[in-house]
């Protein structure tokens, strides 16, 4: 069904109200005859050759330039810090990598009975944050960090760490490596 094409008269110069009528057209548009349904179907075949040649030349230019993340370095973590509350824990020695001694995390939750899931955000004595996921098994003792995004002179820092705890869970040990993507 053909929409009609609505036409409306200027608008009236004085402040008077007045009644706008609207005319419309209706008039059918006449159907397209062979040869001009044959060209329509060329240019859209044309069209679409087109953008299959720019997604080769996207996807070769990809395949042959190397990765941020490949060439950025793999650095290794190894760090422990102890926990003054369920959400709140302070690194206490950092041997390798690139968060301080006196960095703080900041659990988010949520927290379960038998482990931990939880959003995590370091924040580093001069203010650079890392934000990532963190679970820990309360039984095991083990458990996993990822990093994917930072701020300050965190920014593009990604990382993927081991957690291990003492018997006690007073003191959590971290490895693992990381990287900068910049």
């Amino acid at each position: 069904m053909q929409i009609p094409k609505a036409h409306t008269p200027a608008a009236p110069t004085s402040k008077r109200r007045h009644t706008v009528a609207l005319q419309v057209d209706w008039t059918v548009p006449k159907p397209m005859t062979r040869p001009n349904l044959a060209v329509a179907r060329e240019g859209t075949m044309r069209s679409g050759r087109r953008f299959l040649g720019v997604a080769a030349i996207l996807l070769g230019t990809m395949a042959l330039a190397p990765s941020a993340a490949a060439s950025s370095p793999i650095g290794q973590v190894l760090l422990t810090k102890t926990c003054d509350a369920y959400n709140h824990c302070t690194v206490q020695t950092s041997t390798n990598g690139p968060i301080p001694v006196g960095t703080q995390g900041f659990y988010l939750g949520p927290v379960f009975n038998n482990r931990l899931a939880s959003r995590i955000t370091l924040v580093t004595p001069d203010g650079a944050t890392a934000s990532g996921l963190c679970t820990l098994s309360y039984s095991t003792g083990l458990g996993t960090c990822t990093f994917a995004k930072g701020t300050g002179w965190l920014t593009g820092f990604h990382a993927a760490i081991a957690v291990s705890t003492s018997p006690d869970f007073s003191v959590f040990t971290w490895t693992g490596t990381y990287h900068f993507d910049r």
